[in-house]
């Protein structure tokens, strides 16, 4: 390949890359929520936001929700880790507010991070691992 033709297609990956993260500007995952069967997840992700962030988030704000992947145990463990649950809601304000009010999670076991790609995602677990976990975050997709 040549030098413009490996260029043009850096070039392509990052506006894919930027497509892919801007589609997710709304969604947020959350992570360490114990799973029930039959459960209705926009519930769950509601009373989230009422109980523990004090928020009055209805569901008629939130897009979509539901749990991401399918359950697998980890080896040693008795018990399945339960599945993050992803929350696409109606605007970005809302999510920001969901972000900002995450703090008062610290210590419950429940997380609640931004929705990255797949890329950014291991880019953040990357410089996790090389500058810890409480010295890397993410404002709109980029990691800092």
């Amino acid at each position: 390949m040549s030098k413009v033709s490996v260029e043009r297609a850096e070039a392509y990956e990052q506006k894919l890359d930027a497509q892919d993260q801007y589609q997710r500007q709304n969604d947020i995952q959350i992570f360490g929520l114990p799973e029930k069967s039959g459960e209705n997840v926009t519930e769950v992700a509601t009373e989230l936001c009422s109980d523990k962030l004090k928020l009055s988030i209805d569901d008629v704000l939130i897009d979509r929700c539901h749990h991401v992947s399918r359950l697998h145990s980890i080896p040693g463990e008795t018990e399945a880790r339960p599945r993050a649950i992803i929350v696409k809601f109606i605007s970005y304000q809302t999510r920001r507010t969901v972000i900002s009010a995450r703090r008062q999670l610290k210590g419950s076991g429940v997380t609640v991070r931004e929705d990255l790609n797949r890329w950014r995602n291991t880019l953040l677990r990357d410089v996790a691992g090389r500058v810890g976990i409480k010295n890397t975050w993410t404002v709109d997709g980029k990691i800092m």
